[in-house]
């Protein structure tokens, strides 16, 4: 490495001011042409390469010297890395070789090329890297370069483009100098002129070893001044044909040449919707949930608007099609109402896909009074921009510029462009075809207005011609032709576009406008009439289908039919051009007959009619006595039959089928008032309401409103067997909307009380609820309720539910008897019903069924039959045989369940229950079973006397009487007794074992007593007995008493209950006294809610004084007042909770055993006396819950204890068992009368932690006088705590350099007692370990943070030390450190001063990447605003004085406003929620995130719309916070933060906002700051880098920009050179002087420092905007360079010009030439050039010479334009002369090569000029006409010699040969018949034969074959010229000749 450092250093000294070129890593290609360089691998000078490099770097120095590479340092890491070299540009030159390894390619030496290039290569694999290589590069030409060019002209017109063609050689780049200031670098540069005259071009060619300048002078013409004849072109034409139209422009005398090129711009509308004519236009929707509607009370602009009402959503969308387009521009505008959430969508449709995610440009939509704009940016994300209204106005969108090859467009809205170049949304669309919308609400109304699609290519137009050029005085017409087939009735707009070299007419746009006149045409899809042959009576339904062939609107203003037997839908309606309309109609005779109608279409200028021919007959006639059937019955039949009669009346055999329907239960609310056939009741939070009152409707004008007190609706009993679907509207109405808890359930009843959920139903806004049917659901008495559970008050969270449907599927339950038949002409048929009744119960029924026939009038119809059944209940008991209770003993219970059912169909009552013996009795669980139901009773026998049983419950009902029988014998009972002496046992170590023993015995003699041991659990209670009620507290402590297996603490202080939290399973809080304080139970409230969510319960009894507990945070209950003898219920709701069973469903408390209710909303109630007065609630929190026992025990009755019973029974049922640490042998056994049994145990306590340990071993017997004994076992474990750790080192990964970097090290208690951790240790000062106070139980674990920071790159580890009270244990420790980016930006902050007319300027800044990692940045400008406040809370809560205000200032104008509320301190998650308002206004409520106490709880949010509107106008923002439900604690804290990014809209970074820069190095970029729309003054904000810097990951550098108002003087150019001046006359440049400034430019002095150099003025004011052309005058005196420096003296800043003049005196062309030989174009020329060295002619035929003197032969008569271009050092001069050759005898012919001998040959003169003629055909024959022609006798080659002469006496010949065959096995003279006609011909001919011709001939007048192809029998000869010409027919053996005539 430092061998590599030191080696760049030396390339750096060597090589200064030269750039360092990093080879692409990428797979990329970069190309360096600078003659010398450096270039490394992508690693750096300092750093290695990375695995995976490859890339192409191209050496391409100026010109074609050789290069050569010298590599100064050089590693890779394998032979897999390698440098590739090639010579020349790319791979495909030659390959000089690859290199890799730690040697220097070619040993150090340089690797040269052959050609002026070089090509390399890196590439590395995925194994290791190396420190790579440093090269330089150099090439050392010695041949100079050569400047040359040409031009496509050196005259030309003015601001005509000119194209240099650079000729040069040797070079590399090149400078061009105009000669009117301007310049350019390109190699073949193109330039206008925009001033006349003679304009001297310099060339500087340049390579790598010198440079090279040349001249040349062109000449500028004079500016055109062209006009045009008239300002539009209008076209006239009808539809379906074509017109013309012309254009002159013309160019005045004198001026210069006028160039032309146009372009036709169609500006049609492809679609436009603006309503005005109070129609849709031609919007649908397939949604039926949705209104359109034209409104004029609500438009953009004019008086009319759509208005969509309703719910339309994705699939059913509000639409309007057109044909597919590629438009150049599309707009719409838009609104909705205020109020409203998601709606308003809409989008154009692509040709791809039609939904809202396929548009070409993306969509809108609006969310309350903000329209928000999806599109794709110019850098193709997905972006958002938010358009804020202040009354929901109308938002106009327009996409402008819309590129359907670069797929991009400009968005407008309001006139304002809010983006450029945003990209397509979906690129893969070729077209745009439609505009769809829609929104979920029925509620929501969206308009739209003024709908334009615009551009593309609607009008076929030709223009000829495009482009002209038109001399002065000249003019040139424009012919435009359309073509009008497609196009409608209309007009039609283009423009013609004007590009020329006439700034007054260039960028012209002349209207072109296209009238097509044209009518309607109808067509249908009925060539001829309709024909019908029906019956009498039956109703034909057809629709029509009409369209418009022709080229205008078919308005149809009237549709009537000639009888009225026809009945049309449609009464008016337009078919536009193309379009189609389809129209219903009907038609129906009476009686038989026949028939002619019609429907005629009346519209402005034509009636269609469109006939039908009927043929009507008689047919069947369906006839009932009856189609509704009420039938009642009693009792529960299986089914009933209910006949009728079906009759025949018509005049065909009747066919008829029959079919049941299944059938819905439904529910629309519109009658205003409960429906009692299917509600049974409504909660009082339940009422049907009006749209115009309460919370709205949904659907029509009533719904159902939860909203109030209880919020429930259940149905009666309905009949649900065949299951189904239930289904509902909902939405959140206008009311307090709920949240996502306090939704809507639908629960299912079978007997009325227990409801079980079917599906939980919640929505932001509205929605469909469907649910399927349980199993458990259908029955034939099922209950449907909707239930809204939660809900914050009577006034908050409301719901509106409509169209309540049940699809219950009952049409199962009907059948017909016979279900099909064919009943004759006057005949009937008795068909029976069946109803299936034996799943149903008594009530009302409904079936319908229907019947289908070949009725043409009645084809179904509908019978239903309502059938009342008054059912009877049927009981069953499945008890067939008496229970054997074998032997039991005497005193003991015995309970049987007896299960009774209903079996009928109607309810089923229990009556007196009586028994054989009356130590049997009998108890029924209820009184009344439903249809279907069942019910236990419960037999109880209790013995109390020995011998046989043989006894008889009698279960009578309301139907019946039971018996239900027992036998069994009854035996003398066993006396026990059990040492129930407490076992207390201990262990030495963790793991041991304790064994114990312990006794039990039978003293009843003649007795057997059969016992069972078992171990169970302890709960563990403790009573509170601080401030309580000693009475009340004895009659507690009493009751618990008698509660098997608690063990129950009584502390007597609230201190002393915290140290027992460890121990307890319950804490109970009997009643208080006034002498309690709340700040008793505040001071504890953080230890018990802890407790509580790792699994404790709390239970606090009711008191007048209960206040003071529920003052803990997290309690939000309040005590409400003694309530005793009133009634309590039990929450039907809750009726399975196990705390409420065994409860009677409503009691009155008994004598102040009541003293208080509680008040909450977040507590669940399972006892009541009405739902805000509780007094049985809980909460559940975490694992455990709080009990709000209401009842005080001042007098103890069976309701309070057996709820007090439930809870301490369910809380051991759910403790959590652990291990069961006793095993005992035998546990179970007899034992006979005077027998004692020792029972031995072992107590384990290898699963136990140290400390004591607590269980009840309980003795279970059949001694009914002592049936159970319990022995509690106390076990004390000893041991001590170990330390574990994970086996894996705790690894740190990949981590930044210098930072800190923290894993929290887990460690673990194996052990029996707890651990403490007593310190901590590393090995190094890389890590580092903190000694955290801990204490671990067994079983648990601890942490210990350990940081790691280092400063060196590479892998590090250490051993961390953990010593704890019982041992010591080390722990590995590892981790990789990393470089870091490291960004700094120069300058660190920013001022640039811009004046202000200026409107921009661009200024650089550098980032620099300090660090040993890749920086990656994202730049932005924007106003920043980043401010916190901290305060404590003051006052304890509930108290709206408990308020804070946190106040910022100078809030900034922004889009967003982000806060972050930081609360510190006791807060409760259950029961702390603050109201945060915003200057004034609610903007939410805030509750705690539940992080630990005195831990930061960040909330965050944001405020956006009006609310962040208002706050910004008034420049302040208060955040004000009501905490709700709190008790101050010293040292709570709340912070506010507040954020907010505003962009500016006149700074922004120039190219890409992204970027990366490699460690190490820096990148240059510029901002552009924009001051057009800022007034005069300062402005300040921030230049944002988000980086991946660790330490800076938002770097900021602020940014002053300071907007003046002052001159600027701006020089078109510094420097003035004249090139060569070739004599003494003055020559004149100008100097453009520009005041870029605001205000005048005021010039005081100019002057040069050379006399030869003379400016046109001194002194001049220069007004803000404007310039002055300053010339200045250079005079030659001799030939020598003349140079000069102008100085402008003014009131912005002195500035210089050079000047320079070359004067070299220019040679002069001149020329004379003679004519030597006329007859052969022989002409000398004589050079009489003056100061020439070179000399260029062009003779004006395509030929050159560079002679002095040259001889040249012209070949052909003419006047040939001869050019001499004589040159020196100095530049050149051209001269032209005309050189006329009339004389020149030019000799050619023309005849066919190969001939067949015996056919004519036709020989033509090609000559130029020849007066005589002689032909030799070298067979002997000759002819002196010049187009003869002659006949070969025989096969041979034959040498044709043309001789001709001129007029001049000029002669000369020209030879050819022809080759003539025989022809041999064709018969010529075949006679065959045919024939032409008509011959001669002006176009087609007729060939007529028999012959079997196979291919046809034709030669021209000439003997040239112009056609030839396969035999036709006729012939098309339209495009030859007249002549006489020869067909030549060929068949296998004849070929036929014939002569044909065309004549024209």
């Amino acid at each position: 490495m430092q061998l590599r450092i030191f080696a760049a250093l030396l390339l750096s000294f060597g090589l200064q001011g030269q750039g360092i070129v990093t080879i692409p890593t990428n797979g990329t290609t970069d190309t360096a042409t600078s003659c010398s360089g450096i270039f490394v691998d992508g690693g750096g000078l300092n750093g290695n390469y990375g695995n995976y490099n490859n890339g192409y770097l191209i050496i391409d120095p100026p010109g074609t010297s050789p290069v050569s590479l010298t590599f100064s340092s050089f590693s890779t890491a394998s032979s897999s890395d390698y440098i590739y070299v090639w010579d020349g540009v790319g791979t495909s030159g030659s390959f000089i070789g690859y290199y890799y390894g730690s040697s220097l390619p070619n040993g150090g030496s340089a690797i040269s090329s052959t050609s002026g290039a070089l090509t390399v290569r890196f590439y590395s694999n995925y194994t290791s890297t190396s420190s790579g290589f440093v090269c330089s590069w150099a090439t050392s030409g010695t041949t100079a370069p050569t400047a040359n060019f040409t031009t496509t002209s050196t005259s030309i017109s003015y601001n005509t483009p000119l194209q240099f063609v650079n000729t040069s050689q040797n070079a590399g780049s090149y400078a061009w100098d105009f000669g009117d200031g301007s310049t350019s670098t390109d190699q073949y540069p193109v330039h206008s002129y925009t001033s006349s005259g003679t304009k001297t071009v310099t060339l500087v060619a340049t390579n790598c070893y010198s440079s090279d300048t040349t001249t040349m002078n062109i000449t500028v013409g004079n500016a055109p001044n062209g006009s045009l004849s008239n300002d539009s072109v209008v076209l006239n034409i009808p539809c379906g044909t074509a017109a013309s139209q012309s254009l002159t422009i013309a160019n005045a005398t004198s001026a210069g040449n006028l160039t032309l090129s146009t372009e036709l711009i169609d500006t049609n509308y492809i679609f436009k919707a603006d309503f005005e004519d109070g129609s849709l236009e031609t919007f649908t929707s397939s949604s039926t949930s949705v209104t359109l509607s034209n409104t004029s009370n609500v438009t953009n602009t004019g008086n009319g608007a759509l208005m969509m009402s309703g719910y339309y959503n994705n699939s059913q969308t509000v639409n309007a099609s057109f044909p597919n387009a590629q438009p150049s521009r599309a707009s719409y505008a838009t609104k909705v109402n205020s109020g409203q959430g998601g709606s308003g969508y809409t989008w154009f449709s692509g040709d791809q896909n039609a939904s809202i995610s396929y548009s070409p440009f993306g969509y809108s939509y609006w969310y309350t009074s903000s329209l928000r704009l999806v599109y794709r940016s110019s850098n193709g994300y997905t972006t958002t921009h938010y358009e804020y209204t202040t009354a929901n106005e109308f938002v106009n969108i327009e996409y402008d510029n819309i590129d359907w090859t670069s797929k991009t467009f400009d968005i407008i809205i309001d006139g304002v462009t809010i983006a450029t170049g945003a990209q397509f949304y979906y690129n893969l669309n070729s077209g745009v075809n439609g505009i769809h919308g829609y929104q979920y609400s029925n509620s929501y109304v969206h308009y739209l207005d003024d709908i334009e699609v615009q551009g593309g290519n609607a009008v076929s137009i030709t223009q000829n011609p495009t482009s002209a050029t038109v001399a002065g005085g000249n003019n040139v017409v424009m012919n435009f032709t359309v073509d009008a087939t497609g196009l409608y009735a209309g007009s039609y707009f283009l423009e013609l576009a004007l590009t020329s070299n006439d700034t007054a007419l260039d960028g012209m746009k002349i209207p072109v406008i296209v009238n097509v006149t044209g009518n309607g045409v109808w067509e249908s899809n009925y060539s001829s009439c309709f024909n019908i042959s029906g019956y009498s009576g039956a109703i034909t339904h057809d629709t029509l289908k009409l369209w418009n062939s022709g080229c205008d609107t078919l308005r149809v203003t009237n549709v009537n039919g000639t009888s009225n037997r026809l009945t049309v839908a449609n009464t008016s309606f337009n078919i536009a051009p193309e379009d189609t309309a389809y129209v219903p109609y009907s038609w129906a005779a009476a009686a038989a007959g026949t028939y002619n109608d019609s429907i005629l279409f009346q519209e402005q200028d034509s009636t269609y009619a469109h006939c039908i021919s009927a043929t009507v007959q008689d047919a069947a006639s369906i006839g009932l006595d009856s189609s509704v059937f009420n039938i009642s019955y009693t009792g529960c039949p299986d089914s009933l039959v209910v006949p009728f009669w079906l009759y025949n009346d018509g005049q065909q055999t009747l066919n008829w089928g029959t079919s049941p329907i299944g059938m819905s239960i439904t529910e629309d609310f519109e009658s205003g008032t409960m429906n009692t056939s299917l509600w049974s009741y409504f909660g009082t939070g339940a009422n049907i309401q009006s749209s115009t009152y309460g919370c709205g409707s949904i659907n029509g004008s009533y719904s159902l409103h939860f909203y109030g007190g209880t919020r429930y609706a259940a149905t009666v009993a309905l009949n649900l067997t065949n299951g189904g679907t239930v289904s509902f509207e909902m939405d959140q109405g206008n009311c307090d909307n709920a949240e996502s808890s306090e939704g809507i359930y639908l629960q299912y009843s079978t007997n009325g009380y227990t409801w079980y959920n079917i599906q939980y139903f919640y929505t932001y806004s509205s929605m469909t609820a469907t649910a399927t049917l349980p199993a458990a659901a259908m029955t034939s008495s099922t209950q449907l309720r909707l239930y809204q559970q939660s809900y914050s008050g009577s006034s908050y969270d409301a719901w509106i539910v409509d169209d309540f449907e049940v699809d219950a599927g009952l049409g199962m339950n009907l059948a017909f008897s016979p279900d099909t038949g064919n009943t004759a002409v006057a005949d009937s048929e008795l068909v029976n019903i069946i109803i299936y009744t034996d799943s149903l119960q008594q009530g009302l029924h409904t079936f319908q069924g229907y019947i289908n026939s070949n009725d043409p009038v009645d084809s179904t119809v509908y019978l239903t039959v309502n059938l009342t059944l008054d059912g009877e209940s049927e009981t069953y008991v499945d008890r067939g045989t008496c229970l054997d209770l074998d032997t039991i003993v005497k005193n003991s219970s015995i309970v049987d369940s007896v299960l009774v059912e209903n079996l009928g169909c109607d309810s089923l009552y229990f009556n007196t229950l009586t028994t054989s013996n009356t130590f049997i009795t009998a108890v029924n669980a209820t009184s009344q079973m439903y249809v279907g139901d069942s019910a236990w009773v419960v037999v109880t026998i209790n013995p109390t006397a020995t011998g046989a049983i043989n006894d008889t419950v009698y279960i009578s009902t309301s139907d019946t009487v039971w018996p239900v029988c027992y036998t069994g014998y009854v035996a003398e009972a066993p006396a026990a007794w059990v040492d129930t002496a407490p076992l207390t046992l201990s262990t030495q170590n963790c793991g041991d074992s304790v064994n114990f023993t312990f006794n039990l015995g039978n003293t009843a003699a003649n007795t057997n007593l059969n016992w069972s041991a078992s171990s169970n659990p302890v709960l563990n209670v403790v009573v509170v007995n601080q401030n309580v009620y000693p009475s009340l507290l004895s009659n507690l402590q009493n009751y618990l008493g008698t509660v098997s297996n608690i063990s129950v603490k009584t502390v007597t202080s609230i201190s002393a209950m915290v140290s027992e939290l460890a121990w307890a399973d319950v804490v109970l809080f009997p009643p208080i006294t006034n002498s309690s304080n709340s700040s008793d139970y505040t001071a504890v409230q953080s230890d018990m809610e802890d407790w509580i969510e790792d699994g404790g319960k709390m239970i606090v009894m009711g008191s007048t004084e209960v206040g003071n507990i529920l003052a803990m945070n997290w309690i939000s209950g309040y005590y409400y007042g003694n309530y005793t003898g009133y009634t309590h219920y039990v929450n039907s709701t809750y009726s399975t909770h196990p705390y409420i069973q065994g409860v009677s469903t409503s009691f009155v408390t008994q004598s102040a055993a009541l003293d208080a209710y509680i008040y909450n909303t977040g507590l669940i109630y399972l006892v009541y006396n009405t739902y805000y007065r509780q007094a049985l609630s809980y909460l559940p929190m975490g694992d455990g819950e709080f009990i709000y026992y209401g009842f005080n025990f001042n007098s103890v009755y069976s309701e309070i204890t057996t709820m007090m019973d439930n809870i301490l029974e369910t809380t051991l049922a759910n403790k959590d068992q652990g291990p069961n640490w006793i095993r005992m042998q035998p546990n179970s056994g007899t034992t006979a009368g005077g027998d004692t049994t020792t029972v031995s145990g072992t107590a384990y306590s290898d699963s136990l932690t140290a400390g004591t340990h607590e269980l009840t071993i309980t003795i279970t017997t059949n001694d009914p006088t002592n049936p159970s004994f319990s022995i509690p076992v106390t076990f004390n474990v000893n041991g001590l705590g170990e330390t574990a750790v994970e086996s894996a080192c705790t690894n740190w990964d990949s981590v930044y350099q210098n930072m800190d970097h923290i894993e929290d090290v887990p460690f673990y208690n194996v052990g029996c007692d707890t651990l403490t951790l007593t310190g901590t240790a590393t090995g190094t000062t890389v890590f580092t370990a903190g000694s955290p106070s801990l204490s671990i139980a067994p079983g648990d674990t601890g942490y210990i943070p350990v940081t790691l920071n280092s400063s060196t790159l590479g892998s590090v580890s250490d051993q961390l030390s953990i010593y704890t009270n019982a041992d010591t244990i080390t722990h590995c420790l590892s981790g990789v450190i990393v470089g870091a980016s490291d960004i700094s930006v120069s300058p660190s902050s920013i001022s640039v001063t811009v004046n202000k007319c200026n409107s921009f300027t661009t200024v650089p800044y550098t980032i620099t990447n300090n660090g040993s990692a890749a920086l990656s940045y994202g730049v932005s400008v924007a106003e920043v605003y980043d401010s916190s406040s901290t305060q404590n809370w003051l006052y304890p809560a509930p108290n709206y004085s408990n308020t804070q205000v946190h106040t910022f200032n100078n809030i900034i104008d922004s889009d967003t406003l982000f806060y972050d509320i930081i609360l510190n301190g006791e807060y409760s998650a259950t029961n702390n929620y603050f109201y945060l308002y915003a200057n004034g206004s609610y903007i939410q409520t805030l509750y705690d995130n539940n992080v630990a106490n005195y831990t930061n709880d960040t909330i965050s949010g944001f405020i956006t719309g009006t609310q962040l509107t208002n706050i910004i106008n008034n420049g302040y923002l208060t955040i004000q916070l009501y905490s709700y439900n709190y008790t101050y604690t010293a040292g709570q804290t709340c912070t506010v933060e507040v954020r907010q990014k505003d962009p500016v809209t006149w700074a922004s970074p120039v190219g890409l906002t992204t970027g990366s820069v490699a460690a190490g190095n820096s990148v240059t970029k510029s901002l552009l700051v924009t001051v057009s729309n800022l007034a005069v003054g300062t402005y300040n904000t921030s230049v944002l880098f988000e980086t991946n810097d660790p330490q800076d990951p938002l770097y900021q550098v602020p940014m002053t920009v300071n907007v003046v108002s002052e001159p600027d003087m701006v020089l078109a150019t510094n420097a003035v050179n004249y090139g060569n001046v070739y004599n003494t006359t003055p020559v004149l440049d100008s100097i453009l002087v520009t005041n870029d400034g605001c205000t005048d430019l005021s010039i005081s002095n100019v002057v040069a420092n050379n006399a030869h150099f003379v400016p046109s003025w001194t002194s001049k004011v220069i007004a803000a905007g404007a310039s002055a052309w300053l010339d200045v005058t250079f005079t030659a005196t001799t030939a020598t360079q003349q140079t000069g420096i102008l100085t402008i003296t003014n009131n912005d800043s002195i500035q210089y010009v050079n000047l320079a003049a070359n004067v070299i005196f220019a040679p002069d062309a001149d020329y004379q030439y003679q004519v030597q030989n006329a007859c052969n174009g022989e002409v000398s020329f004589i050079n009489e050039s003056t100061n020439g060295s070179q000399y260029f002619w062009a003779f004006g035929d395509g030929t050159f010479s560079a002679a002095v003197n040259p001889t040249h032969n012209y070949t052909k008569p003419g006047t040939y334009q001869v050019m001499l271009v004589t040159s020196n050092a100095g530049g050149s001069d051209t001269l032209y002369k005309n050189v006329a050759l009339n004389d020149i005898l030019y000799v050619a012919s023309e005849f066919p090569d190969t001939v067949q001998a015996g056919t004519a040959v036709q020989f033509i003169d090609s000559s130029m000029y020849a007066n005589s003629w002689q032909w030799y055909f070298g067979d002997g024959g000759n002819a002196t006409s010049p187009n003869p022609q002659h006949t070969y006798a025989n096969k041979g080659t034959y040498i044709v010699t043309l001789l001709v002469t001129n007029s001049a006496g000029c002669s000369g010949s020209d030879n050819n040969a022809v080759v003539v065959t025989s022809g041999i096995g064709l018969d010529e003279n075949l006679a065959i018949d045919l024939a032409l006609y008509p011959n001669p011909t002006q176009g087609f001919i007729e060939v007529q034969t028999t012959a079997e011709v196979l291919r046809m001939e034709l030669y021209s007048p000439a003997g040239q074959l112009v056609f030839e192809g396969p035999f036709d029998t006729r012939l098309d000869l339209r495009s030859y010229p007249a002549g006489t010409y020869q067909l030549v027919f060929r068949g296998d053996e004849f070929v036929v000749r014939r002569s044909v005539g065309i004549i024209h």
